[in-house]
């Protein structure tokens, strides 16, 4: 709410797959669906409410590799299709050697089409808060386990664990575990388009800020903000105003 009346715009917030109010089955690791459920959510905020420009996407803790995948993705995807477009407009252009100037107009039109279409549907602006960028060790995330479940993890291949006050229950596998362990951060790089707001707090215990640091050191195009004070969950909203500035500065400019 306070965003979306500093910017003077709409936002939407939602729970990935499995997460929150969301329906289906929660995973761990997980980070290929939610960077579908990305993909799905953009595309009926353009295609089904027409509101075909989205400013920016912002993530936090796991939320981050969702987010930053997509901006790679949304490149990478954009980059192969204006590759197909190139090489069928230059083999219809060939079969119509006969009507060369009429193809080349058409060629003309056709490129500025597409890059308006491209330009329309790219989300610009990405903002990640309280990333990891390094793997946590599968040692590490062992030694958080309760004695319980670890011997489940190792006996049955999965434990379960519910949240205080509800009947729900989130089951986590040995593959969960694997996936988390071998998170390769390193993609970031190839982000060259989208520019990435990165904010930390600098009193983070579950992802130190060094993290904060290693991203704008990859990213080519980012802006590095770290919030004195603030832990992993920026203490609530103690710090609401100074991250809604920060966001809508990061947007404006």
């Amino acid at each position: 709410i306070n965003l979306s009346y500093q910017m003077k715009c709409h936002t939407l917030r939602f729970d990935f797959t499995g997460d929150g109010h969301s329906e289906g089955e929660w995973r761990q690791g997980n980070y290929s669906n939610q960077v579908q459920d990305l993909q799905c959510i953009v595309n009926f905020i353009q295609t089904q409410m027409k509101i075909h420009h989205v400013s920016c996407i912002i993530g936090h803790s796991k939320g981050c590799v969702a987010i930053l995948r997509y901006a790679w993705e949304q490149e990478s995807q954009q980059r192969e299709q204006h590759q197909r477009d190139t090489k069928e407009t230059a083999e219809e252009s060939k079969q119509n050697n006969s009507n060369q100037l009429e193809d080349s107009s058409n060629k003309t039109n056709y490129d500025m089409d597409n890059m308006t279409r491209q330009h329309r549907y790219h989300v610009p602006h990405f903002v990640a808060m309280s990333g990891r960028f390094y793997p946590q060790e599968k040692s590490e995330m062992l030694n958080a386990l309760s004695i319980e479940e670890r011997q489940s993890l190792e006996q049955v291949g999965q434990y379960t664990r519910y949240i205080l006050g509800t009947k729900r229950k989130f089951v986590v596998t040995v593959k969960d575990f694997d996936e988390r362990a071998s998170l390769d951060s390193n993609f970031v790089s190839k982000i060259q388009q989208s520019t990435i707001l990165i904010i930390h707090g600098d009193q983070d215990t579950t992802v130190p800020v060094s993290n904060a640091s290693l991203f704008a050191e990859q990213i080519p195009n980012n802006k590095l903000m770290i919030i004195q004070g603030a832990n992993h969950s920026f203490n609530g909203t103690k710090y609401i105003q100074e991250l809604v500035q920060g966001i809508s500065d990061f947007c404006e400019n």
